[in-house]
């Protein structure tokens, strides 16, 4: 899967009022599939609560950060990624399975998540994760992602959530 230009920059604006989001306000963002395009809508707290959240693949809050702190490096927290994975576990479209299993698969290097094997069923495979906390086993469907496919998916979910702190 090529996934050069399939993201959509964001650009700091409420998706629902067109305003521009201020420095330091706390907002919402969202992941979307919209016309095969990842897309990131941020929203302003005072609107997120009227959003129908069952339409997003993923969503976090932030900040906006003060001039001259835009784009500093970022590492995706642990927690975060929970979020999205729980979100996404049991994903039936091709994008969500293909961000699910990456995720997973920093679950698992972030030792959040244990590696119990690979089940073939049928004509898929399947990703077989115990969470370490919970002691529950995910099963997660390989979206069969080439090795530069999962790189380029785990790096474009950092983009996404460059700044998130609290995942939903």
């Amino acid at each position: 899967m090529d996934w050069e230009g399939k993201i959509v920059a964001t650009h700091l604006t409420c998706s629902v009022s067109g305003r521009t989001l201020q420095p330091g306000e706390m907002f919402f963002s969202a992941l979307v599939v919209k016309d095969a395009l990842f897309q990131r809508l941020d929203f302003a707290a005072d609107v997120w609560s009227a959003q129908d959240q069952a339409g997003f693949l993923s969503w976090w809050r932030q900040k906006v950060p003060q001039p001259g702190n835009e784009r500093k490096p970022f590492k995706l927290n642990a927690a975060t990624l929970a979020q999205i994975f729980l979100n996404l576990k049991d994903a039936r479209t091709r994008s969500q399975q293909c961000l699910a299993y990456v995720v997973a698969l920093a679950l698992v290097r972030a030792r959040k998540l244990q590696f119990l094997e690979v089940r073939s069923e049928g004509d898929h495979q399947v990703l077989l994760v115990q969470d370490r906390s919970a002691s529950v086993v995910h099963r997660i469907r390989d979206p069969k992602l080439a090795q530069d496919e999962e790189a380029h998916v785990l790096h474009q979910l950092l983009e996404l959530t460059s700044g998130g702190e609290d995942a939903g």
